[in-house]
């Protein structure tokens, strides 16, 4: 099974979860804030997506 299909089969099984964090924009948006300010950096001025799917993907290699 590719990588691809492993992503595919997680987000079903997490589905109700990731709808969830998708319709928390705000609160990824909060820790983003927190993050940069508690480091001092710009380094994670990232969109709230980007940090959700870089998440699930460290998710998925702690699943896997």
């Amino acid at each position: 099974m590719n990588q691809l299909n492993l992503f595919h089969k997680w987000i079903d099984r997490h589905r109700d979860i990731c709808e969830k964090w998708n319709h928390n924009e705000h609160m990824l948006n909060k820790l983003n804030e927190e993050w940069t300010m508690d480091h001092n950096e710009n380094i994670l001025n990232i969109h709230p997506h980007q940090l959700l799917m870089i998440f699930i993907k460290l998710m998925m290699k702690h699943i896997i």
